[in-house]
């Protein structure tokens, strides 16, 4: 590229300074190769978020400050998430996505997904442009309170690839994941090592490890550091942290602030039904259409809350407690689901009229989970293998 420019001195649009040979340079993506030279010198790395212009440092709001908490990449998420084609809030939030789960199996994904977006010279420019756009700033209107925390914690369709709608599902397949389980930090029988082997071994690719959590539980950045250890060891399979926390209340509350975890992804769920003027419903004292219109109600509230991910084994409670009814019931809740980004899960020890769920769902059509509830190594997983066989009878 030249440094031509006008009779003001203003440097001249890059199509007209870039040559043909900067084009091709451009194309081939060889015009990053220097930047090896910084990765050597500790200046930058492998992946991470691109570095950007000093100009912009004052524009960035504080969420997307965050993507300085670790070093500037040659690649990374944002890289291979559209590249230039991607939006610049597209761009920043994938890369504070990655600023919040970057591990070493990631890298080597990332990696892999970079030489090939290369060999096919995707995204190099922006629509329009010849290079990309400048970042002018995000230039938003006063934001709600719910606008604020979903910028703190982005939808989790943004965030998190293997949660899909149902006709990617037709097309590829059940995905081989489980995220719903639990270890010896909560009620589960097994390790988090044992958990993470144990799903390698049946080829699971991604899963997720969702502790029991409330207000007590302050060993959970503890759990977080293990798994963040452990699955540094598994570059085979991406794992997750997250968190199962308990309805509080029908508006959406929950037994404790997600907003204080470092949750890769929180599962709302309803264990026990709330009374209106404080304490807890005991299940004797409820018929089942009680229990079960309560239920829904705080499944309606879990789908509103910005920081809920997944709606975890929806109706369950109800289900075990009280026998089945009409999945055609939770309708307003998994709209609700849609409307919020969230996912409802599919927990086959939950799931009582699977093929009543699947016509709910392809016709609301929310993303959607899965989980086994796996308490021990042996059961990792068996959510996906039943669903696999019995999708194939759909």
């Amino acid at each position: 590229m030249t440094d031509a420019c006008d009779a003001q001195g203003v440097p001249l649009p890059d199509a007209e300074r870039l040559t043909r040979f900067g084009r091709w340079l451009r194309s081939t993506s060889l015009d990053e190769l220097p930047e090896l030279w910084n990765v050597l010198r500790g200046e930058m790395s492998l992946v991470g978020p691109r570095p950007l212009m000093m100009e912009y440092l004052p524009l960035y709001s504080a969420e997307q400050r965050r993507r300085h908490d670790v070093l500037p990449g040659i690649t990374g998420w944002a890289q291979i998430h559209g590249r230039n084609r991607a939006t610049w809030p597209e761009k920043f939030r994938y890369d504070v996505a990655y600023v919040r789960r970057c591990s070493l199996s990631l890298d080597l994904r990332i990696l892999a997904l970079t030489v090939w977006k290369v060999l096919r010279r995707e995204g190099i420019n922006e629509e329009g442009q010849a290079t990309a756009s400048c970042f002018a700033g995000n230039g938003v209107e006063p934001a709600s309170s719910e606008d604020l925390r979903r910028t703190a914690h982005p939808p989790v369709g943004q965030r998190n690839p293997w949660l899909r709608r149902l006709e990617r599902w037709d097309a590829e397949g059940v995905p081989p994941i489980d995220f719903q389980m639990h270890t010896r930090w909560t009620d589960g029988a097994s390790t988090v090592s044992e958990m993470i082997a144990a799903a390698s071994r049946r080829g699971l690719k991604a899963i997720t490890l969702t502790e029991h959590v409330n207000r007590e539980s302050q060993w959970y950045p503890r759990f977080v550091e293990e798994v963040k250890a452990i699955r540094a060891c598994h570059p085979e399979l991406e794992v997750y942290y997250g968190a199962e926390i308990a309805a509080a209340d029908e508006e959406g509350g929950l037994k404790t602030d997600p907003s204080q975890l470092d949750a890769e992804l929180v599962l709302g769920v309803v264990h026990r039904y709330p009374r209106k003027g404080g304490g807890w419903w005991r299940f004797e004292e409820l018929t089942a259409q009680d229990a079960i219109e309560l239920e829904l109600r705080l499944l309606e509230g879990l789908a509103r809350n910005p920081y809920v991910d997944v709606l975890g084994h929806p109706g369950g409670t109800a289900f075990k407690k009280y026998g089945p009814f009409p999945v055609a019931w939770m309708e307003p809740a998994f709209r609700a689901a849609c409307q919020h980004g969230v996912a409802v899960e599919l927990n086959t020890k939950y799931l009582w009229d699977l093929s009543g769920m699947m016509t709910l769902l392809r016709r609301i059509d929310p993303l959607v989970s899965f989980g086994s509830d796996a308490h021990d190594a042996k059961t990792v997983g068996t959510n996906w293998e039943l669903l696999r066989v019995q999708w194939s009878k759909q």
